[in-house]
């Protein structure tokens, strides 16, 4: 509970939060969407997120930030100079 107190706290405050994601960055997180509740539903999706063991949380980090910078980098035009 104490986690969630720091994380409301935090949230309202403004921190923790994507301030004008770019069109882009938008799409790319709702394409994560599937991977995610792929990986959820082979953990079990019966299963809180609270009882996730740390190997759990780290590949569902994974999970999520791989298919967000691939999505990002598939939609993102070829002549941006980054």
């Amino acid at each position: 509970m104490q986690c969630q107190s720091l994380h409301a706290r935090r949230i309202k405050s403004g921190g923790g939060v994507v301030i004008d994601p770019t069109h882009n960055e938008k799409a790319a997180m709702e394409m994560v969407l599937p991977r995610l509740g792929e990986y959820v539903a082979s953990v079990g999706m019966e299963k809180p997120l609270s009882l996730y063991n740390r190997e759990e949380i780290l590949q569902m980090v994974d999970v999520v930030l791989t298919a967000y910078f691939d999505n990002l980098r598939d939609i993102t035009p070829d002549d941006v100079p980054f």
